[in-house]
């Protein structure tokens, strides 16, 4: 199985999909909750730091807060999500890291895997716009299963987000 990689532990980092069709990632340091203890203010920040930036597409790959509702009416369709199971399996409040593996195990799953969607009010709930499987062995550990996902979402996202998001249902 693959290791995690990862990304590094900060209170928001996006891969923002530019017009010009190039992908520019970037930490808004600007933009966190230790700055913006309220969760109005916070997602203030974050629209008004996506706007700066001129993001059309967002995919959030590691953020582990619900997106503020400004944000999710400002980006409807454009905000994408990894989750590190086959949705909509596994999916839900409390449903991330070694939670998901942990409930994958418990299921007895012969497979795992990632997705990614699009976000929507509730958590990973939105419509899923690409999902890749990874088997899973009788012998396999929640860290064997929980390395292999992260690169199964990598794949997912790298492969054409930007594509698969203009075909995918914008959420009413």
């Amino acid at each position: 199985m693959a290791t995690r990689t990862g990304l590094a532990n900060t209170a928001m980092e996006l891969t923002a999909l530019r017009a010009a069709g190039h992908s520019q990632r970037w930490t808004d340091r600007e933009a966190r909750p230790r700055t913006h203890p309220e969760p109005a203010a916070l997602d203030a920040a974050i629209c008004a730091t996506l706007d700066r930036h001129g993001t059309e597409l967002i995919v959030l790959a590691g953020y582990m807060k619900q997106v503020g509702s400004n944000t999710l009416l400002r980006f409807r369709g454009r905000l994408l999500n990894t989750h590190p199971a086959v949705l909509p399996k596994f999916g839900g409040m409390g449903m991330y890291g070694l939670h998901v593996h942990r409930a994958v195990l418990a299921a007895g799953e012969a497979k795992t895997g990632a997705s990614v969607h699009v976000v929507t009010e509730e958590y990973d709930a939105g419509p899923v716009i690409a999902q890749s499987e990874v088997a899973v062995e009788p012998t396999d550990t929640t860290g064997d299963v929980g390395g292999a996902c992260p690169g199964a979402g990598a794949k997912l996202v790298g492969g054409g987000s930007r594509a698969d998001c203009r075909r995918a249902p914008r959420p009413a």
